[in-house]
């Protein structure tokens, strides 16, 4: 009986703690995408001062598109969607980066 006890425990502390370091490398996944993204974008835009035919609207409309096409990708995937902290406010930091961004097309301010 001890032996069986001691076998529950060590299957509920292992799933649980695979589960819990599963969500931490998912969560730092989706951040590091959400900065690959925002880099992108200030790349994209340091192109300008090269002389391409690449201008900051298009750094800026290229990340409002990927910063919501990611948030969109977080709320639909019901894995992502159920994570409580760490990709649900990885996708409302990409909404906000989005916003940001279309103020910046808007107001014709740029980089």
């Amino acid at each position: 009986m001890e032996n069986n006890v001691e076998n529950i425990k060590k299957d509920f502390f292992g799933k649980k703690l695979g589960k819990g370091t599963g969500k931490f490398f998912v969560g730092l996944l989706m951040l590091l995408i959400l900065i690959a993204i925002n880099l992108l974008v200030i790349g994209i835009a340091v192109f300008e001062f090269f002389e391409t035919d690449i201008d900051t609207p298009v750094a800026l409309t290229v990340g409002i598109v990927l910063s919501l096409i990611y948030a969109i990708v977080v709320f639909v995937i019901p894995y992502l969607r159920s994570m409580k902290n760490t990709c649900r406010w990885w996708a409302w930091l990409a909404i906000g980066d989005a916003i940001w961004w279309g103020y910046l097309l808007i107001s014709g301010g740029g980089f």
